[in-house]
């Protein structure tokens, strides 16, 4: 019996996107990849693909039981962690520090979180990260912005310079919020003033 052309042409197209689609790191939940096995709580993970084709993967963890601090881990293509085991940490420094975003180009990443430092309210800071994991902008980050009031949700883009282009969301009035924003050059120095830019402040 022949098949007409049209099913003959569904079934190797269904074939191939199997074929294709098959996983490439272990296929079931119970034997995926663990990127972090550590006490505590490890929360609000971004990830991030590399031109080589890695995955670069931030978190907040609070392996220390006490403060929440950021973490990084690079998997290779192959799933196998290319930094040291349970991720590197990008600052060493204390307080709470939540909810990190980042951009990765040629060689290194970028990561923007806020942080409670201070003790006072949350500041924005960064922290760039070579492609072997070493960390650039000192070991405690660059300041973003560290403005009175609290600063929240940062987000960013790379600036084209090796640098990073930061936004987000700015109580420092101690009314309400707005959005303010900064760009750090290729050492983490800021460019647009010392507390950043606004962009919008409307009531």
């Amino acid at each position: 019996m022949k098949l007409p052309k049209k099913i003959v042409s569904f079934i190797l197209c269904n074939i191939f996107i199997t074929s294709f689609l098959f996983a490439q790191w272990p296929p079931s939940s119970t034997d995926a990849v663990k990127v972090v096995d550590e006490n505590f709580s490890q929360t609000n993970s971004r990830i991030e693909k590399t031109s080589g084709g890695q995955a670069i993967i931030g978190w907040q963890d609070k392996r220390s039981g006490s403060n929440e601090n950021i973490y990084l881990q690079c998997l290779n293509m192959t799933g196998l962690a290319d930094w040291q085991l349970d991720g590197i940490r990008i600052s060493v420094s204390e307080g709470q520090q939540n909810y990190p975003q980042s951009i990765s180009f040629d060689s290194t990443i970028i990561v923007v979180w806020q942080d409670n430092r201070s003790g006072v309210d949350y500041d924005i800071y960064a922290q760039k990260v070579s492609r072997c994991g070493e960390l650039q902008w000192t070991n405690s980050g660059k300041p973003v912005c560290v403005a009175t009031g609290h600063q929240y949700n940062p987000r960013l883009i790379s600036d084209g310079q090796g640098g990073a282009i930061v936004v987000w969301q700015d109580r420092r009035n101690n009314t309400d919020y707005n959005i303010y924003a900064q760009r750090l050059n290729y050492d983490g120095v800021p460019q647009w003033g010392v507390q950043g830019v606004v962009v919008c402040s409307s009531v």
